[in-house]
């Protein structure tokens, strides 16, 4: 065995310098475009509308307050135009918005004249300024706060900029903030929200690495009591995670959202097979074989069993590969890949290693302390089995109802804590400028209808003040605006002007000075001429998908009764996209629990040849997905991307001590009555079932410590899950396998 052990090593050593390589490669990122749901047919019509017109999440916003004065202070004005010319020259921004460069503009015989909302450099005409912008439509709510303590400036990025170039320019914006003495200001933006995901992932995964490892050593430690039971098991897990990330380097993935808690799963979940190895050779070795017989014999009694655990394990995570959902689909995948790494380690490496390392063989006091009060507890639950039933039962009952309660519902920053920083600035902007959340509609026309006729331009209206009203559209642009612009500017600028032509004539004139800007970036950016197509887009508050979607199907409905329509509209955009993920996270959990219901309990039938058997193992690990799901329903946890892998997840690892457990009573069947079997069974298995899951429940409630939302649910209900799984193992699982033998007995 000693020549094997070294061939081992060396090929374990060789594939760990390669995957340690790859794996110092690894890099973060954030992309909200990663959770579109895929092969979708609005996907493929969202890539055309952005091809079309262009991307809606290429923008900063940026709120300047001026100390909770009013913002018509020349010194803090004269602050926001000189920073607002200084963003105008950076390389990676192409145009800057803000009030000290928006004007009136008026169409003379003399050419444009364009008359400056603010006066900077005239006292006289200053004192004015306030109530012009106010009286003004599409200025006080959009470039400055209702309340006068703010005022925003919209800056247009150059497309497609790639990360370290994102991160340059926020640092550049925040240094000429800083240089323009402007100490109060909120961003927000996609570029913002990248930045500040990605260096939140990178402290989390640190910390969630870190007390896993800590974890890890306090339990192997008060398990086995000795250096080895620490050190090995802690090579085989950090090696099973180098060689998972150094995978997933080769196949050019990033660490996202959801893979920066691998590593910590791997670590909590990869233990359980080394802890039950490392149980069963010590257990074997204290009973006076040698090292070579004891490795053959756990290999032989616990191979299997640990084999199906894993197998289980990593088919909890592989059912998420059948997501819609990029971020998931790679998440299940890999982490999969990990676990089996992991069993492989364990049942290669540990043997080579045990083969040259001497194990004390003194027997520790404290099994006698496991035997005792198991069999205290067994005896308890065998006299009790009928209302322990009848308490399952109960539980159970109210679970189903209180699952009916969880509702599907996402935000596009649902995952950031309350005292985020990005999230306080984004709840600014939903308060003071209407929201972040942006809104995008496409406009087609019907048979031989143009975008231009006045009859299609007052149905537009019409919609348009149904999204502003009802659907609560703010700083809504579309060519509605630009034509009454114009409108505006043929009239000296007056306000009440701001409207559509009321014929035909003075729609065509209008007309004709739009045609001559139809190369310029803000005609094409809402109107296609050549495809007779038109955008709408404005900004929403982003109240969650249940209710945007609500609102969508009310909004179509408006469409409909619209009489002899001369337009179509279709909803788009990014948050609208990612909303749809809703439509998907049902149905993938769903088709995820069911395959692995049917798995396990194929796996149950062909090992003991029963129906029977195979649905008391399924009941057994049901159960506490519903439980758990009533626990959602009952506290109001939303079901949403985060959440939804916990039941694959949860069911899994939970199966796992269940299958030990059967695995071990057929053993002691074959020459034992039902009861000694159960007996012996239940004090042989019981101590690394109940240390197993505990090491499991304790490395998934680390994820708690997460400012991501989703990764806390992710660790407190997948802990909930196991802790209930401990308890239907111990109490529930005894009593359904003696009413399922008795009459053999």
């Amino acid at each position: 065995m000693k020549k094997i052990s070294y061939i081992i090593f060396f090929i374990i050593l060789l594939v760990t310098c390669l995957l340690s390589f790859k794996a110092s490669k690894l890099k973060f990122d954030y992309n909200l475009d990663h959770f579109f749901p895929e092969s979708d047919k609005e996907l493929d019509f969202f890539k055309q509308f952005k091809n079309d017109f262009s991307s809606d999440d290429d923008f900063l916003v940026l709120a300047l307050e001026n100390n909770n004065q009013s913002v018509f202070d020349i010194k803090f004005l004269k602050q926001v135009a000189s920073l607002t010319q200084d963003l105008k020259s950076n390389q990676l921004i192409e145009s800057v918005f803000s009030i000290t460069t928006l004007s009136n503009p008026k169409l003379t015989p003399f050419g444009v004249q364009q008359e400056k909302y603010l006066h900077l450099n005239d006292l006289e005409k200053f004192k004015l300024d306030s109530f012009n912008i106010y009286s003004s439509q599409n200025i006080v709510g959009n470039f400055i706060a209702n309340d006068a303590k703010s005022v925003c400036l919209y800056l247009n990025l150059k497309p497609n900029i790639i990360k370290p170039n994102t991160d340059t320019l926020l640092n550049q914006i925040k240094r000429a903030l800083h240089q323009h003495k402007i100490n109060r200001f909120h961003i927000a933006g996609k570029i913002q929200a990248q930045k500040v995901y990605i260096e939140q992932m990178q402290y989390e995964m640190l910390l969630f690495t870190s007390i896993s490892l800590v974890l890890i050593i306090v339990l192997l430690y008060l398990t086995f009591k000795s250096w080895w039971g620490i050190l090995l098991p802690i090579i085989v897990i950090l090696l099973s995670i180098i060689w998972t990330l150094g995978i997933y380097d080769i196949f050019n993935m990033h660490i996202d959202i959801l893979t920066v808690v691998l590593p910590s799963i791997l670590f909590v979940v990869g233990m359980s097979d080394v802890v039950h190895f490392c149980t069963k050779y010590l257990e074997e070795i204290r009973g006076g074989l040698t090292k070579e017989k004891a490795i053959l014999k756990t290999l032989k009694e616990v191979g299997f069993a640990t084999f199906l655990t894993a197998f289980t394990t990593a088919l909890g995570f592989a059912t998420l590969a059948s997501s819609n959902i990029l971020p998931i689909r790679n998440f299940g995948i890999f982490t999969a890949i990990g676990v089996i790494i992991a069993y492989c380690l364990s049942f290669t490496l540990l043997p080579a290693i045990f083969i040259h390392i001497q194990i004390p063989i003194k027997k520790l006091n404290e099994e006698s302390f496991w035997d005792k009060k198991l069999h205290q507890l067994l005896l308890f639950i065998l006299r009790k089995k009928k209302l322990i039933v009848f308490v399952f039962l109960i539980i159970t009952s109210f679970s189903i109802f209180y699952i009916s309660k969880i509702k599907i519902n996402s935000k596009i920053l649902d995952d950031l804590s309350e005292k985020s920083e990005l999230l306080q600035d984004f709840t600014f902007f939903e308060k003071k400028y209407g929201g972040v959340r942006t809104f995008e509609m496409e406009l087609s026309v019907k048979d031989s209808t143009s975008i231009f006729e006045l009859q299609a331009l007052n149905e537009l209206e019409n919609v348009e003040q149904y999204l502003k009203e009802t659907y609560k559209v703010n700083n809504l642009t579309s060519p509605l605006t630009l034509i009454k612009s114009l409108n505006k500017a043929l009239n000296n600028g007056e306000n009440q002007f701001y409207t559509l032509p009321k014929n035909q004539n003075e729609l065509d004139l209008i007309l004709k000075y739009l045609l001559k800007i139809k190369k310029r970036k803000e005609f094409k950016k809402y109107i296609h001429l050549e495809k007779n197509k038109a955008r709408i887009s404005g900004k929403v508050e982003d109240l969650g998908s249940l209710l945007m979607m609500k609102k969508n199907d009310d909004f179509y409905t408006f469409l409909a009764k619209i009489p002899n329509k001369k337009l179509n509209y279709k909803i788009t955009g990014t948050a609208h996209l990612i909303n749809l993920n809703n439509d998907y996270i049902a149905k993938d959990m769903i088709q995820g629990i069911s395959l692995d219901l049917v798995v396990i309990f194929l796996i149950v039938f062909f090992m003991f040849l029963s129906f029977k058997m195979g649905f008391i193992v399924v009941i057994i690990n049901f159960i506490p997905l519903i439980m758990v799901g009533a626990l959602m329903g009952f506290l109001n946890i939303d079901l949403k991307v985060s959440t939804s892998i916990v039941f694959s997840i949860a069911f899994g690892i939970a199966v796992d001590d269940t299958i030990h457990f059967i695995s071990k009573f057929k053993q002691e069947l074959r020459c034992k009555s039902i009861f000694y079997a159960l007996k012996r069974t239940y004090i042989s298995t019981g101590k690394a079932i109940i240390v197993t899951s505990l090491l499991l429940v304790g490395g998934f409630a680390t994820l708690m410590f997460s400012d991501f939302k989703g990764t806390f649910y992710l660790g407190f209900l997948v802990s909930i899950t196991l802790f209930i799984a401990i308890l239907t193992d111990l109490f529930l699982l005894p009593i359904l396998v003696i009413y399922f033998y008795k009459k053999k007995s």
